[in-house]
C-alpha cells in the first residue's frame, strides 16, 4: 500500500495548539489566584512557565506542550524530506536543519519536564534546556529557509516575509537576552518570553500561506504486505 500523510495537519497544531495550550493555561492559573490577571505578551505580569506551576493548570500545561514540542521537531523530518525531494538527493543543509530541529525538541522536553512546582523545579537547568530549544531550533529555522531559497521558487511571498523577518526577530531577541544576562545576571522582563516563543510558532505558521502548493509529494515506499 502507499503511504500518505499531510504534515500540514502537525502545522495546524502547532500554530493553533500552542497559542491556546497557554492561552488556557494561564486563564486557569489567574482565575484561580496562582498568577496576576493582565495581558502577559504586552504587560509582562508572568513569565510562560510560572503559569504552568501549580495543579491543575501544570497538568495541562505539561500534557500540551510535550506533544507540541515533538511535533516541532517532526515537522523538520518531512521538511528534510520535501528539500531532498526538490534536490533530487542528499541535501547536506537540509539534513542538519532536521538534526538541529531534533535536538532543539528534546532540548524542549527536558525544559518542560524539569518544570516541577515553585520549589521543586530545576530552574537553572529549566533554563539552560529552554535557552538550547530556542537558538537549535532558530538554526533549524534559518537553514530550512536558505535550502528553501535555493531549491525553488518560493511563489507567495508572505511566507518567505515572515520566515526571514522572525528569524531575524528571533536572532536579536536571543542577542539582547544574552548581553542582558552577561551584564545584569537577570533575564529579561517576562514579555520576552511570550514575544521570542510566538515568534517560532509564526515562522510555522508561514507554511500555512503555502498549503496549497506545499507538501504536494506522497511517499510512494511500498509497505510489505504481512
Amino acid at each position: 500500500m502507499t503511504f500518505k500523510f499531510r504534515p500540514l495537519i502537525l502545522i495546524y497544531t502547532v500554530v493553533i495548539g500552542t497559542p491556546l495550550l497557554f492561552t488556557m493555561t494561564y486563564l486557569i492559573a489567574a482565575s484561580l489566584g496562582h498568577v496576576p490577571w493582565c495581558f502577559p505578551p504586552i504587560q509582562g505580569c508572568i513569565e510562560i512557565t510560572r503559569t504552568g506551576l501549580k495543579p491543575p493548570e501544570s497538568y495541562l500545561f505539561r500534557f500540551g506542550l510535550m506533544p507540541i514540542a515533538t511535533f516541532m521537531g517532526l515537522l523538520f523530518y518531512f521538511f528534510m524530506e520535501w528539500l531532498e525531494a526538490l534536490n533530487g538527493g542528499y541535501s547536506r543543509r537540509a539534513r542538519l536543519s532536521w538534526y538541529f530541529a531534533f535536538a532543539s525538541s528534546i532540548c524542549l522536553l527536558a525544559s518542560t519536564a524539569l518544570i516541577q512546582g515553585t520549589r521543586d523545579t530545576e530552574w537553572d537547568w529549566h533554563v539552560v534546556f529552554a535557552t538550547l530549544f530556542f537558538l537549535f531550533m532558530l538554526i533549524a529555522q534559518v537553514l530550512y529557509t536558505l535550502e528553501d531559497l535555493k531549491l525553488r521558487d518560493i511563489k507567495v511571498q508572505a511566507a518567505l516575509r515572515i520566515r526571514v523577518v522572525t528569524n531575524v526577530l528571533q536572532f536579536l531577541l536571543l542577542i539582547v537576552g544574552a548581553i542582558q544576562w552577561a551584564v545584569t545576571g537577570t533575564i529579561p522582563n517576562p514579555a520576552y518570553e511570550w514575544l521570542i516563543t510566538f515568534s517560532y510558532v509564526a515562522w510555522f505558521a508561514s507554511f500555512i500561506f503555502e498549503r496549497d502548493n506545499l507538501f504536494t509529494l506522497d511517499d510512494k515506499r511500498k509497505v510489505p504486505r504481512k
